[in-house]
């Protein structure tokens, strides 16, 4: 049989077919430490909200919402994989005015300008003092 699993409560979550409950870790631990906090008279209001903010899960309809629009930490596999892939080479230049960079292939190989990939549209420099509008001029033009 297939396992479903439904919510109750918002914090434990039952298994329909054999009927069990069963909690995470992570949430036993959070639920522990919100019960020890509310029971300790030193404890700051501060403190018990946030403890009880980490104690109560999410719902499930919140959960697909972040995992389909990729909010937050939900990620898969593939995801993560370009991520670190993007973090680690960073070997591409940045999109300017719908315009891609050449890929940045052999670029340690160039001894001078001249052997860098042509652009694909004119570049320009801009330089100046700061404080003097350079980006305000760029945000402008773009």
């Amino acid at each position: 049989a297939r396992r479903v699993v439904a919510p109750l409560f918002g914090r434990q979550s039952v298994n329909v077919v054999a009927g069990l409950r069963f909690v995470s870790g992570n949430a036993k631990k959070r639920q522990r430490a919100f019960k020890h906090g509310s029971e300790d008279p030193h404890t700051s209001p501060t403190k018990l909200k946030k403890l009880r903010e980490r104690c109560a899960s999410p719902s499930h309809d919140l959960l697909r919402h972040l995992a389909e629009n990729k909010i937050g930490k939900a990620m898969t596999t593939a995801d993560r994989r370009a991520l670190w892939f993007d973090l680690q080479y960073r070997r591409y230049s940045p999109q300017f005015l719908g315009q891609w960079k050449p890929r940045m292939q052999l670029w340690t190989a160039a001894l001078s300008e001249s052997q860098l990939p042509l652009p694909r549209l004119p570049e320009v420099a801009i330089a100046g003092r700061s404080n003097s509008g350079k980006s305000t001029l760029v945000n402008y033009l773009c």
